[in-house]
């Protein structure tokens, strides 16, 4: 665990949330999701200053996205926008007893997530684990978690096979705050 920051927290709370920017395409209809995406979405509707850190592509999804995002209210200017990769996506299946199933894209936008320059001047920054699947991204996250005096929450959410145990203990050790997940 990291030392709990001394500094006074803002009013209102200012939250930075990396991660992946993915829809998720249920019956073949495409999702604005990705959990720090949806945790940055909440914490605004809150009343948080929050941005958001990620990567989308220079497509159809990546700018619908955009303009998503833009209308929850979050701060955009860390979105990088890729030529050279797509946004991310997962397509959802159930099974008959209605267990969720999910099929990643590979090599997205969010696998390459560049440093961006942010407000270093916050009280929360939050990452999960599936944008740490590419060693790019990892190393953003580890560069932009270094500069910072904040809280460091982080949400587990293991999905298949894309963490490892240095990933799992890394971010566990950075942590401040951890959310677990049954599923």
């Amino acid at each position: 665990m990291t030392a709990q920051t001394t500094k006074p927290i803002h009013n209102p709370l200012k939250v930075v949330s990396f991660g992946e920017v993915l829809f998720d395409i249920i019956g073949g209809e495409p999702f604005l999701g990705g959990a720090p995406l949806n945790l940055a979405a909440h914490l605004c509707r809150q009343g948080a200053q929050t941005a958001l850190v990620s990567a989308v592509g220079n497509d159809e999804l990546g700018r619908n996205a955009l303009e998503q995002i833009r209308k929850i209210g979050l701060d955009i200017h860390a979105i990088a926008t890729l030529t050279d990769r797509p946004t991310g996506t997962v397509t959802a299946r159930l099974d008959e007893n209605k267990v969720a199933t999910y099929d990643f894209a590979a090599d997205t936008a969010y696998d390459h997530i560049p440093l961006p320059q942010i407000d270093t001047d916050i009280d929360l920054f939050c990452f999960g684990t599936l944008a740490q699947r590419s060693p790019e991204s990892r190393e953003t996250l580890r560069k932009l978690r270094s500069s910072l005096d904040c809280l460091f929450f982080y949400d587990v959410n293991l999905r298949q096979n894309f963490y490892s145990r240095e990933i799992l203990e890394e971010s566990l050790n950075a942590a401040d705050i951890v959310k677990l997940n049954e599923d």
